[in-house]
């Protein structure tokens, strides 16, 4: 989304809701926050989309707001592991890692016992990692 004008609002729903409703799943209920254009309101009406305008500044009802305040702390803290040495400028390059990082695991992991503090040592060379081989088994 270029900028956050009503129309530039509308038209990024239209395409999500599109995209959406072409797997399967068709909205039901939208929250949005405080401010929504009169033409958002009319597009939800017409697509049968129930929505709730959240009072400004109460985040914990939006549960996006909180979604994007746990990827921005997320994101942060990945930053501040980076490599000192990393060119900040190329920071969007890992919101793709980001993301799939951030995603659930069903996994549970046992504490490591170990015998000596070289145990907990790191075991690599300098290098950028930006993302994981999608088409790998891990």
């Amino acid at each position: 989304m270029k900028s956050q004008t009503a129309n530039s609002i509308l038209k990024t729903y239209q395409k999500v809701h599109a995209h959406l409703c072409s797997a399967g799943l068709r909205p039901k209920l939208q929250r949005l926050d405080n401010e929504c254009s009169e033409a958002l309101k009319t597009y939800m009406k017409e697509e049968k989309v129930d929505y709730q305008l959240v009072p400004p500044h109460i985040h914990r009802r939006n549960a996006a707001e909180r979604a994007i305040r746990t990827f921005k702390n997320h994101f942060i803290a990945g930053l501040c592991r980076a490599n000192k040495n990393f060119p900040l400028h190329l920071w969007d390059k890992l919101i793709h890692h980001m993301s799939i990082d951030t995603m659930p695991q069903n996994e549970q992991y046992a504490p490591l016992k170990t015998t000596s503090l070289q145990d907990c040592a790191p075991h690599a060379i300098d290098g950028w990692y930006l993302g994981p081989a999608l088409e790998s088994y891990r």
